[in-house]
């Protein structure tokens, strides 16, 4: 009785160990330094003062404080947190809120997920971003730039979405301020075409609501004409005078203004 126990006890110990040896991967290729494999090719934990490369499959020297992670060539390339990587050669206590990477103690040069990299004083920060559709906030908490087809609001503390077709930026979501180029501000805010030469602001594609200085508008709002009529004052249409100025009147062809020589007479109708 006493041998049959002994005899099971060694082969739960078999069991156990065989059972121990199929569980640990070997290297087949060897790995200097390396304690314990995952795999036939890779590493999974080093020896002291050795660190696993980005693939697992060398330890490399890498005896710099607070460091997690040394690349091939033994320069170290991530930090333990609340540590950042300096010039590669040490991890560097990293004091920003929201801060990713760290060029020095106090200051930032990108930050985490929902952060905005500001500067301030010549210190790198990072500012939360909690506006929806923001890209870069702005140290007192307004939005300098948002998403793709959203802009800042007027007081920058949202971002709006953009309706206007070919607006760069609104000033409400159905009122452009900016169009992108070969448009023009209508007087409702919309983009539109506006290929009439010397038209200030088109009203409608093609339409005409206002034209540039010493030019008038035609009686459709499809051109803007230039009035050479002397002392004249606005042209109804071209070399056609509406209104001549002080002391002058259109003429019976309403293509000049002549002088009005009757005497304390407003308006003449004909030369005299």
């Amino acid at each position: 009785m006493l041998q049959s126990s002994t005899r099971l006890c060694w082969l739960i110990v078999l069991s156990l160990l065989l059972f121990s040896l199929s569980s640990t991967q070997s290297c087949t290729i060897p790995i200097p330094q390396c304690i314990k494999c995952n795999s036939s090719t890779t590493c999974s934990v080093c020896a002291t003062g050795f660190l696993l490369n980005s693939d697992s499959t060398d330890c490399v020297a890498c005896n710099y404080p607070f460091c997690k992670a040394c690349s091939s060539s033994g320069v170290c390339s991530a930090c333990l947190t609340g540590y950042t990587v300096y010039q590669q050669t040490s991890c560097i206590p990293c004091n920003v809120t929201g801060c990713l990477t760290c060029s020095s103690t106090n200051s930032c040069v990108s930050c985490q997920s929902n952060y905005t990299l500001t500067q301030s004083q010549d210190l790198g920060t990072c500012v939360a971003c909690s506006i929806a559709n923001c890209i870069q906030c702005n140290l007192n908490g307004t939005c300098g730039s948002c998403i793709s087809n959203y802009n800042p609001s007027a007081n920058q503390t949202s971002c709006i979405a953009c309706l206007v077709n070919q607006c760069l930026t609104c000033i409400t979501s159905g009122v452009c301020g900016t169009c992108a180029e070969g448009f023009n501000i209508s007087s409702s805010g919309q983009c539109v075409t506006c290929s009439i030469q010397n038209c200030a602001v088109c009203s409608y594609n093609g339409v005409c609501g206002s034209c540039l200085s010493s030019f008038t508008l035609s009686s459709n709002s499809t051109a803007c004409f230039s009035c050479n009529i002397p002392s004249c004052l606005a042209c109804s249409n071209v070399n056609f005078c509406q209104t001549c100025a002080t002391g002058f009147s259109p003429n019976v062809n309403g293509n000049s203004c002549d002088p009005c020589l009757v005497l304390n007479c407003a308006v003449c109708n004909g030369a005299n």
